[in-house]
């Protein structure tokens, strides 16, 4: 049989070198490992920022339309990958619908009869009266060089101002060579009496993604679940995880949303959908399964329900990520 000749020549340089051979191969790999990124986090107007290696990766906004958010969002190749419109202003090629799809946000249409999805900003036709989510306080936000935490607590309000529920949020922000990610954990609940979750397609951990990464538009983008459907076969079914990937100004990029096992509902039903809105939605059933099967959740008082995603900004396609062996490691975390 033919000798390898790379083979050959490692094999004589290992005779020769001895263990020098073997110092040089460690250096080698050590020297083609990817520095780890340096996280840090600044005060600013409007909320914390985040940074990866001195650029901004995020904001939290503690106040945007009816809601806190997070935007921008700036993905591993340096480009935006949630939509502008309508934190910031449409950028060109951008659609103003849904104004109330706001880059990274959490809403629910009916938390006790109140409709903190819309927030009011979708028309007066909706059945629930619109409510908004006021933040309250953070109770932390630092970093460690290599992870940024925030915490904070929220209000969530009538159309009266009448406090109807609380959440405590709590972000851990990370990012590696190829991605950054933010494991995002919501205790809901209703001081002093239950908290009622109706029965909606209308939430509810959600983001709108980048207009050029929306499936309709570009032929390189692709939805895809845990349990292998696809597009607009995705829109309403369970899925451990959703996958949207495609191109941004030529390059190969996704997002990621894993449930933890952790997490109520840790198969959710996903209220995602070409034109580029993309939400876990752990309470509704009903419209999306035409009746066959229903939904809400009733909280004792003062009990939270406890929702726990992370969200995963990748260079390459949902194989290429290995989006699945992403959600094993993050299903084995405490």
């Amino acid at each position: 049989m033919p000798i390898n000749p790379c083979f050959k020549t490692r094999s004589l340089f290992a005779l020769v070198c001895g263990g020098q051979a073997l110092m040089i191969s460690a250096l080698h790999a050590r020297a083609a490992d990817p520095p780890t990124p340096k996280l840090t986090i600044s005060q600013a107007s409007g909320g914390p920022q985040v940074f990866v290696d001195g650029k901004l990766f995020t904001q939290y906004l503690t106040s945007s339309g009816a809601r806190p958010v997070l935007w921008p969002v700036i993905g591993p190749t340096g480009k935006p990958m949630t939509r502008s419109y309508s934190v910031g202003p449409a950028e060109p090629g951008e659609e103003t619908d849904h104004p109330h799809h706001r880059s990274i946000w959490f809403g629910y249409e009916g938390i006790n009869g109140v409709n903190y999805w819309h927030g009011g900003e979708f028309g007066s036709e909706r059945t629930h009266p619109a409510g908004r989510v006021r933040h309250r306080e953070f109770q932390r936000a630092d970093s460690d060089g290599r992870t940024v935490t925030i915490i904070t607590r929220n209000d969530y309000l009538d159309s009266l101002g009448e406090r109807v529920a609380v959440d405590e949020r709590q972000l851990m922000i990370g990012a590696d060579a190829n991605s950054r990610w933010i494991d995002f954990i919501i205790e809901l609940k209703s001081p002093g009496r239950p908290l009622v979750i109706g029965d909606t397609k209308e939430g509810a951990f959600a983001l709108r993604v980048s207009e050029k990464l929306r499936s309709d538009r570009n032929p390189a983008s692709a939805i895809v679940t845990s349990r292998g459907d696809r597009n607009e076969a995705a829109w309403g079914k369970p899925a451990e995880w959703v996958d949207y990937s495609g191109e941004i100004d030529g390059e190969a990029v996704g997002i990621a949303m894993l449930t933890h096992p952790s997490s109520h509902q840790a198969a959710p039903r996903w209220h995602v959908r070409p034109y580029g809105l993309f939400a876990a939605n752990p309470f509704g059933a009903k419209d999306y399964s035409g009746g066959a099967v229903e939904g809400g959740l009733t909280v004792p008082a003062d009990k939270a329900v406890v929702l726990r995603h992370k969200i995963v900004f990748h260079r390459g396609d949902c194989e290429t990520a290995k989006v699945q062996s992403m959600y094993d490691d993050y299903a084995k975390q405490d």
